[in-house]
C-alpha cells in the first residue's frame, strides 16, 4: 500500500468517526423541552411565545444571559423552584415592590388543581412571538398574566426527542415528525 492509499484510508476512518460522534451526541443527549405561553403585559398587550423560558442576566455583563425552565419563587420562609409543567397559569397580584426585593406576589395555579399565592422573581420573560416570527422579552415587572399551553401532558418527537409542552402541536418544528401523546409524572 503506498502512501497515498494510506492516507486516503486513514482520512475516512477520520471521518467515520467524525459522523458516529455527531450522530451519537443529537441522539442521545438530554433532550430539549419547549414550553408556549400567552403573555399578558400591562397595557393588555398579548404575546403567544413559543420556546418560552425565563432568563435573567448573567454575571456583569447585560448581553450574557441565563435560561430557565422555572420560575424562583419564595412561599412563607422557603425558596423553591416551580418548574413550568406543574404550572397551568400566574396572575400578577402586586406591583413590582420591596418588602420581598425583586419579587411580585401571585397567585398560582397548577395543572393539579391546585392554588397558592406565591412570590415570584421578576426576571425576564422570553420565546419567539408567533404573530412576530421574531424573539420577544417581555420583563415580569411589566406582566399581567402568564397562562401555559399545557395541561399537564407533553408530546415528543420520535426522531429528535424534543419535548413540548403545547397542546396545539402536532408536528415537531424541528424535523415535522407526527409527535407523540405523553404524560407528565
Amino acid at each position: 500500500m503506498d502512501t497515498r492509499q494510506h492516507g486516503g484510508l486513514r482520512l475516512k476512518k477520520a471521518m467515520v468517526i467524525i459522523v458516529f460522534i455527531a450522530f451519537v451526541s443529537i441522539f442521545s443527549g438530554v433532550a430539549d423541552t419547549i414550553y408556549a405561553a400567552k403573555i399578558t403585559d400591562s397595557q393588555k398587550i398579548e404575546y403567544l411565545l413559543t420556546d418560552f423560558h425565563v432568563s435573567a442576566q448573567k454575571g456583569n455583563y447585560a448581553y450574557q444571559r441565563e435560561r430557565y425552565e422555572h420560575f424562583d419563587c419564595l412561599r412563607g420562609d422557603s425558596y423553591f423552584d416551580l418548574e413550568f409543567n406543574k404550572i397551568a397559569s400566574v396572575t400578577f397580584i402586586a406591583k413590582y415592590h420591596n418588602p420581598i426585593k425583586y419579587h411580585r406576589l401571585a397567585d398560582v395555579a397548577l395543572v393539579s388543581g391546585e392554588k397558592f399565592k406565591l412570590y415570584l422573581n421578576c426576571y425576564s420573560l422570553e420565546g419567539i412571538d408567533s404573530t412576530l416570527g421574531s424573539r420577544v422579552r417581555v420583563h415580569m415587572a411589566d406582566t399581567k398574566s402568564i397562562i401555559f399551553l399545557h395541561d399537564g401532558t407533553f408530546k415528543k418527537c420520535p426522531l429528535c426527542n424534543t419535548i413540548f409542552y403545547n397542546t396545539e402541536l402536532t408536528y415537531c418544528s424541528f424535523d415535522k415528525e407526527k409527535l407523540v401523546p405523553q404524560h407528565s409524572d
